[in-house]
């Protein structure tokens, strides 16, 4: 899977519209008028005011990011037919074909698509539906996608405008080639980049409100659009999407994190020095801090397929990640058939809770694909964590996927351990082992415990069992110099925080002791994903309620975004009494007190362009004036 999601790397740096764009491709539903039938190419007129933005923009992008350009880039308009065309036309000219072939193998063999699905073709379905431009580092140019207004997209023009000037002084396409066998480092620097360009645009927006309204106004009048969009999220599976995904979530976050509001003085020496690893990037505190978190390196003590023998080569043999490892559990952990559950969205996990939670101890892995004359793959991996304790988690969620992968064949084996070469684990000379035996359709599997490391076989028979056991049983992790974060001495950034969410990184400190947690009314909004938690003044009817949106925003959005939130409930909204606020250290927004009946409410947002902190107080007229602020 992992060698799959890194043929993507070969297609152009995507930046997804912020609102959905109509799917040209889609069938015309009978009846339909043909008239409305999207055109085969653009109008003159809007290719002339796409260039003209284009060359608007160049100057005030190269401004924010500090840089001089070199050269003009060329920029071009397409519909979204073409833009699929060119796509693939790009991966027929670029991948080998006994490449995707392995690959497609490998996707199939996990059973994360059936195999009369094509994955790269439901590739080219996402990027193709839900783009709204890209820069091709190799041909140097830039293509927006046609069907809007044009003068919405400003933000999306600087985002990709960005990628087109940092290509003059990184040479992105030379640094997609150095990372095309590493996933995890293609993560964290693709991470960079998307980072980069989000933080440009977020800067761009502040400046220009006028663009930033126009964006999301051109998001909510687009409801064709964005019912194709929701079509391609129900359809493609949410292991092709995660990754790409979290790059303009996390990538944002990490940048953030890393530059401290000085984005043109900080980002270069951030690519000079940046993260390696997907965990880096997930957990910044790992890298920016005074302790790095360095991964264990893991490598067979002797290669798999030399120890089973003729007939046995190695297919694929690579590192798997954090985020390798929490996306593969989701798949079978998750609940919602493989795709993207709305709820994980919209808590800004994108994985189920307990994957999420199983893989946070990473420290290492490694898995290996074996094939057996071109018909049978066997899976060896191994993966080590910062503690027992978090190998035991994983040891649980890796019983559940196993039991998954071999569907209606799945058979456990914990009474027959002797059966499925349980003295071999012994003879090898390792500590004592948790095991669970099983088999299934592909063959026999077994998955031990040593103290943090897990070792995992499937699809192998008894005989193979046992001459693997030794080599994989002698692999240890060995940790890198510089490596000198660990679980036990690392500080708890949640420590004092009276409601902690881990999973999303969210921790709320009352302001003192005569606050507490409103149990009922947290229970009450539980089913809304975005709350956090109520927290009361002891004695008073005033009540705060903290809520954290997965989708972003930058400053340049709050008013308009203030403006969607209390428009719906048929509020008059008035822009003088939208006021500034600090929510969670970040300069935001208030909507001065709304009264209602009996109470009055107040409503702040705030972003750190990742995620929307939305506080809501509540409470009588008095109380509201005493503690709003």
């Amino acid at each position: 899977m992992r060698r799959f999601l890194a043929l993507l790397t070969l297609l152009p740096l995507v930046a997804f519209a912020g609102a959905p764009l109509f799917a040209e491709d889609e069938p015309k539903p009978e009846g339909k008028d043909e008239a409305v039938k999207p055109p085969e190419k653009p109008s003159d007129e809007e290719i002339a005011q796409m260039a003209a933005l284009v060359k608007e923009l160049r100057a005030i992008t190269a401004d924010i990011r500090g840089l001089e350009w070199k050269q003009p880039v060329a920029s071009f308009l397409l519909t979204r037919t073409q833009v699929r065309k060119r796509m693939t036309e790009k991966i027929k000219e670029d991948l080998e074909p006994e490449k995707l072939e392995k690959m497609t193998r490998i996707v199939h063999r996990l059973r994360f698509l059936p195999e009369d699905k094509d994955p790269l073709s439901m590739a080219l379905d996402m990027i193709s539906s839900m783009a709204g431009g890209f820069y091709d580092p190799e041909e140097k140019k830039l293509y927006m996608v046609a069907g809007q207004d044009p003068a919405t997209l400003k933000p999306i023009i600087v985002h990709e405008l960005l990628h087109a000037l940092e290509d003059q002084y990184i040479d992105l396409k030379a640094k997609h080639e150095e990372f095309e066998e590493n996933t995890d480092g293609m993560f964290a620097f693709k991470c960079m980049v998307e980072g980069s360009a989000e933080m440009c645009r977020w800067i761009f927006e502040e400046r220009d409100p006028g663009a930033a309204a126009a964006y999301i106004a051109g998001a909510k009048t687009n409801s064709e659009a964005q019912q194709a969009q929701m079509k391609t999220m129900r359809t493609i599976p949410a292991w092709m999407m995660i990754d790409t995904l979290l790059h303009y979530r996390t990538g944002p976050n990490f940048v953030t994190a890393a530059l401290g509001g000085d984005y043109k003085g900080k980002i270069d020496a951030l690519y000079k020095n940046g993260p390696t690893t997907q965990e880096q990037v997930l957990h910044p505190d790992r890298w920016l801090g005074d302790k790095k978190d360095l991964p264990q390196i893991l490598k067979w003590s002797q290669p798999l397929h030399e120890a089973l023998g003729e007939g046995w080569t190695e297919l694929d043999n690579s590192t798997s990640g954090e985020l390798d490892l929490a996306v593969m559990l989701d798949f079978y952990l998750g609940k919602d058939d493989g795709k993207l559950g709305g709820r994980d969205m919209a808590r800004g996990t994108m994985v189920a809770s307990d994957a999420r939670e199983a893989a946070m101890g990473w420290d290492g892995g490694r898995t290996t694909f074996l094939d057996f004359g071109g018909k049978h793959l066997g899976i060896a991996s191994t993966y080590v964590f910062d503690t027992e304790e978090d190998a035991k988690e994983a040891m649980s969620a890796f019983k559940i996927a196993a039991t998954k992968l071999g569907g209606d064949a799945h058979a456990a084996a914990d009474a027959r351990a002797e059966e499925f070469g349980a003295n071999v684990w012994k003879q090898s000379g390792s500590e004592a082992l948790d095991q669970w035996h099983y088999r299934n359709e592909k063959g026999l599997g077994v998955l031990a415990r040593r103290a943090d490391q897990i070792f995992w076989l499937d699809g192998f028979t008894l005989e193979e069992l046992m001459r693997l056991v030794p080599v994989v049983s002698a692999t240890r992790g060995v940790r890198q110099a510089g490596d000198t974060w660990t679980a036990a001495a690392a500080a708890d950034p949640f420590e004092g925080c009276d409601i902690v969410d881990r999973v999303r990184g969210i921790g709320i400190k009352f302001p003192n002791d005569t606050w507490s947690l409103n149990e009922g009314m947290t229970k009450q909004a539980a089913m809304d994903p975005s709350v956090v938690g109520f927290y009361q003044k002891k004695g008073t009817n005033f009540a705060v309620m903290v809520g954290v949106a997965a989708q972003g925003a930058s400053k340049g959005q709050l008013v308009p975004t203030m403006k969607q939130f209390l428009e719906p409930s048929g509020l008059a909204v008035d822009e003088a009494k939208i006021e500034e606020l600090l929510v969670a250290g970040q300069k935001g927004v208030s909507y001065a007190p709304v009264n209602m009946p009996a109470m009055t409410m107040r409503l702040g947002l705030a972003s750190d362009g990742l995620r929307m902190f939305i506080i809501m107080m509540r409470g009588n007229g008095e109380e509201m004036k005493t503690h709003a602020e």
